[in-house]
């Protein structure tokens, strides 16, 4: 099999970070705010969609933990 040249994307758990929101109470545009991101950004980490593992990280900052705490794995490209 080739390979197609991308590298696997990393997979986070949206629904960990949807109840580290609601313990502090926030919604969507509070963590985009804190995070420095598209509130866009947060509704697709939310679904569980590929992110970036910078995006993850600036959202786990923004929540006060290590991004370890929401990666889920690696999807192939």
């Amino acid at each position: 099999m080739m390979n197609s040249g991308k590298a696997p994307r990393a997979k986070f758990n949206g629904a960990r970070v949807a109840g580290d929101m609601a313990v502090r109470g926030w919604n969507q545009t509070d963590l985009a705010r804190v995070a420095g991101v598209n509130p866009m950004t947060i509704t697709r980490f939310l679904r569980g969609d590929v992110q970036s593992p910078r995006t993850a990280a600036k959202i786990a900052q923004a929540l006060g933990y290590s991004v370890r705490r929401y990666f889920l794995g690696v999807q192939a490209a």
